[in-house]
C-alpha cells in the first residue's frame, strides 16, 4: 500500500514489498517484526492519506496502528517509532515544501470535529496502556540494571554500549548476506546495496530523498554516533530506550524503499535502451544501468571466495548456520509459546 504510493510500475512495488517481507525472520523477535516491521508502513500510508484527503477513518487508523505498537511490546520502542516518524515527517517538508503546503492548508481547512475525536479516541488508548505500564508493569520497564527509578537508562555511556552491535559494521550484512546478529530480522535481499546505489546516481525524487535521509538518521543512531547522544537528550522519552544497535530492521524498511526509487529507475532506463540503444543513453543512465550487474558480481564474488574457503572475505562464513546456544528460542520454547 505505501509502495503503490510512490512508484508507479507494479514490479517495483513487488520488489520492495518483498524485500521486506520475505527477508524477515519471524522466529526470534515475533513481537518485533509484527508490532513494528509491518506496523510502520501501514502507520505511514494511513497517516498520509488521512492528511493528504483529510480523512477521519484513515487518521483513525493511522492513530489506533500506532497504539498497537504497545500491545505486548515493551513500551520503550514507542520513542524510537516516533523518532523514525518524526525523522521521515522532517524530511518530507525539508525536501518537499511546495507540494506539502497546498496539503496542510486543505486539511487545516477541512479539519473537523470528526478528525479531532479519530485522533482523541487512539490518544485515549495510548494514555490507558501507559498508564498500566507504568502502576502495574513497572518492572517491564525497568526490568533490569541500569536504570533509574523512572526507567530512564542511567547514563548516557551505558546508552550508547548496552546491547552491543554499535558502528556502521553491522550494515555489512547487506554485501556478506548473513547476521551473527539475531535482533537484526531483516537482511533486505542481494539487490538493496545495487539499487541503492543506482538511487544515488539517477534519482532526483524529492520523496526519495526523505527515505534516503530518514535510514542515513536511524542508522546513525543505532551506531552510536552524535546523533544517539542528541535522542538521549533531548527527544522525549529517549533516554527509556538503551538496544540502540538492534535498530538494523527500522533502518531497512527505509532503506529498501529508497532502493526501490533506484529500482524504479532502473527498469525505465531499461525500457529506453531497448528503445532507443545503450549509446544513445545519457553518461549518468549508462552508470546506473551498468552498475547493478557489476555490484551484484561483486557480492557473489567474496561469498564465493569466503564460501570456498579461498580467501576469508568477510569475517565469518556466510552460510554457516546458529548453533542451538545461538537461538532465542528452542523448539520446544517455541511449541510451548504458542500451544500453552
Amino acid at each position: 500500500l505505501l509502495s503503490k504510493r510512490y512508484f508507479n510500475l507494479i514490479t517495483s512495488v513487488i520488489f520492495v514489498s518483498a524485500s521486506i517481507t520475505y527477508t524477515a525472520v519471524t522466529s526470534t523477535q515475533i513481537w518485533w517484526n509484527f508490532h513494528l516491521i509491518y506496523l510502520i508502513p501501514l502507520i505511514l500510508y494511513t497517516f498520509d492519506r488521512g492528511i493528504r484527503d483529510a480523512s477521519p477513518k484513515y487518521l483513525f487508523a493511522a492513530a489506533i496502528l500506532s497504539a498497537g505498537t504497545l500491545l505486548g511490546n515493551l513500551p520503550y520502542f514507542a520513542p524510537v517509532v516516533a523518532f523514525a516518524f518524526f525523522v521521515f515527517g522532517i524530511s518530507v517538508v525539508l525536501f518537499a515544501p511546495k507540494q506539502v503546503s497546498p496539503i496542510i492548508r486543505n486539511f487545516v481547512h477541512r479539519l473537523s470535529i470528526r478528525h479531532i475525536l479519530a485522533l482523541l479516541i487512539p490518544i485515549v488508548f495510548i494514555a490507558l496502556i501507559g498508564i498500566w505500564y507504568l502502576h502495574w508493569q513497572n518492572a517491564v520497564v525497568q526490568y533490569n540494571t541500569g536504570r533509574s527509578t523512572n526507567g530512564a537508562t542511567s547514563n548516557v555511556g551505558d546508552f550508547l554500549t548496552y546491547a552491543g552491535y554499535s558502528g556502521f559494521s553491522k550494515y555489512a550484512e547487506l554485501i556478506s548476506r548473513f547476521s551473527n546478529n539475531l535482533d537484526n530480522v531483516i537482511y533486505g535481499g542481494l539487490l538493496v546495496v545495487p539499487f541503492t546505489i543506482v538511487t544515488i546516481l539517477n534519482v532526483r525524487s524529492r520523496i526519495s530523498f526523505a527515505f534516503g535521509l530518514t535510514a542515513l538518521t536511524l542508522a546513525a543512531l543505532s551506531a552510536g554516533t552524535y546523533v544517539s547522544v542528541l535522542f538521549y537528550y533531548f527527544f522525549p522519552l529517549g533516554n527509556l530506550f538503551r538496544e540502540i544497535g538492534i535498530l538494523s530492521p527500522i533502518v531497512k524498511i527505509f532503506l529498501v524503499f529508497y532502493a526501490g526509487f533506484g529500482f524504479d529507475s532502473f527498469l525505465r532506463v531499461l525500457k529506453a535502451r531497448q528503445r532507443f540503444g545503450f549509446s544513445l543513453l545519457p553518461s549518468r543512465e549508462k552508470i546506473a544501468l551498468l552498475s547493478v550487474p557489476v555490484t551484484v558480481g561483486i557480492i557473489c564474488m567474496l561469498t564465493a571466495l569466503t564460501l570456498f574457503r579461498i580467501y576469508p572475505a568477510f569475517s565469518f562464513p556466510p552460510w554457516d548456520a546458529p548453533t542451538s546456544n545461538q537461538l532465542f528460542l528452542s523448539n520446544q520454547q517455541i511449541y510451548s509459546a504458542l500451544f500453552s
